[in-house]
């Protein structure tokens, strides 16, 4: 029997087949310590602005940690899942201004982040959707390289003397600050607040920074306050300068009382 070189092709094709097996779907991203980069949000696309830090999240498993930018300010906190929902807690975001079209940009890539009930991974993309089912926010894969945490953090512990309990509504506010100018006002790097710490002092913190932002020849300080019912109630007296001139990037700040028992 004769084979023609179409049949004699098509016998190669279907053992070629055989020998290497069905293709086999792109397995999805990893949800925890993948960059994800926002390219939608409400339906609208996500351009990075030139020369700005584009809106990112990063999702680490250490203490179920994120954080990343809203395309203008950087933020962190606390993340949460389970078998059917997912939601993120305990935001801290930096208070730089941000610009149009940055400011809109910020505003609802926050929002989004806010009513999160649950995470779609499908492939490189990563879905944030509601309460109601509503995609509000779509997210692609990129690097995947962990963040340095010795180069992008601060951490330590807030901690006072007295023996006393805080009051229920008590927040703690760290600030990472750049203090160089004496007569200017201090600029705010990162900063973390902890709303009803569920424990006693020493109170840990971890504040992000960005280390591109940081200058050699510049000072930089943290700074802690307590305040309950919209008083202040303990805050730092001394400098705790870090991070340059020889400076740690692990500090144990102690708060002083001020004023009466709230």
């Amino acid at each position: 029997m004769k084979w023609s070189s179409l049949t004699l092709m098509g016998a190669m094709v279907a053992l070629l087949l055989l020998m290497v097996g069905p293709a086999k779907a792109k397995p999805d991203a990893a949800l925890v310590g993948t960059y994800w980069r926002a390219v939608e949000i409400d339906g609208s696309p996500v351009t990075p602005q030139s020369e700005k830090r584009e809106a990112h999240l990063m999702l680490m498993s250490e203490g179920k940690r994120v954080s990343g930018s809203t395309g203008c300010n950087r933020f962190t906190g606390t993340f949460e899942q389970t078998a059917d929902s997912f939601r993120f807690s305990k935001m801290a975001v930096t208070k730089m201004a941000c610009p149009p079209p940055l400011g809109s940009l910020e505003k609802a890539f926050l929002q989004a982040l806010e009513v999160t009930a649950s995470v779609r991974i499908s492939e490189n993309t990563l879905e944030v959707i509601d309460a109601s089912g509503r995609v509000r926010m779509r997210l692609e894969a990129g690097s995947t390289k962990p963040m340095n945490p010795q180069s992008a953090q601060i951490t330590g512990t807030v901690t006072y003397l007295q023996r006393m309990a805080l009051p229920p509504g008590a927040m703690v506010h760290v600030n990472l600050l750049d203090v160089s100018l004496q007569d200017a006002p201090a600029r705010l790097l990162g900063e973390q607040i902890i709303t009803n710490p569920s424990h006693q002092v020493p109170i840990p913190f971890k504040i992000e920074y960005d280390p591109a932002a940081i200058d050699p020849r510049h000072t930089y300080a943290v700074q802690a306050r307590v305040t309950a019912k919209g008083r202040l109630i303990f805050i730092t007296t001394s400098a705790y300068h870090v991070i340059t001139r020889g400076n740690p990037t692990h500090v144990e700040l102690i708060v002083e009382r001020v004023g009466k028992k709230p």
